[in-house]
């Protein structure tokens, strides 16, 4: 059974009765090629989407002599006259298992990781072209129930119109259990604001 989980003022999640997909190993998987901009396509819902936002930016960028990503995610956000203003969130990511499996990381918007404590990953690129597209998940698994994530990003915002976008659709589909009536498509056709946020 699969149904949508309504958690009152703070979340939407996709829960379904059984245990978590095993996400994929790619072993040559690259943090450098894979920082940069993407845009937010769609995705399952989620706590820390704002609504009625648009224009959702992420920006990941590889510091020297790390395997941390810094992490800025824009969007274009409503306030209560009907403006839009350009917000962000930054954080960082990390791959706590870089060698035995890099494409799994931990992103956290709170910036208190401690390296020497183990995290369980947030964050599971499940394939990516790096020029492109990348589509990911996340799954918790609580021995009855689990409640699962997907996105799909793309270097390009207008990607998720392509022949190319709907045959991953169909892969993800196949491959990784994606339940397509559950994705939010991104609204990133108008892209002005009237102001910047507070520092």
């Amino acid at each position: 059974m699969i149904f949508l989980w309504l958690i009152p003022f703070l979340a939407a999640q996709v829960i379904e009765e059984k245990e978590c997909i095993t996400p994929p190993l790619i072993t040559d998987f690259d943090l450098a090629a894979y920082s940069g901009m993407w845009w937010s396509l769609a995705s399952y819902p989620a706590r820390y989407h704002i609504e009625n936002s648009r224009c959702v930016r992420l920006f990941y960028d590889l510091e020297e002599d790390s395997d941390r990503l810094y992490v800025n995610n824009t969007s274009l956000r409503p306030d209560d006259e009907g403006n839009y203003y350009l917000g962000w969130s930054q954080g960082y990511g990390y791959q706590q298992y870089s060698r035995r499996a890099p494409n799994l990381l931990y992103v956290d918007f709170r910036n208190i990781f401690d390296p020497d404590e183990l995290i369980r990953p947030n964050y599971w690129v499940l394939e990516t072209d790096y020029e492109e597209y990348v589509y990911g998940s996340n799954c918790n698994y609580n021995g009855t129930h689990s409640s699962r994530s997907f996105w799909f990003l793309g270097r390009e915002k207008d990607f998720a119109n392509s022949e190319k976008f709907q045959m991953l659709l169909e892969k993800a589909t196949n491959d990784w259990g994606l339940k397509e009536e559950f994705l939010e498509y991104r609204n990133n056709d108008n892209c002005t604001f009237d102001y910047i946020q507070d520092e």
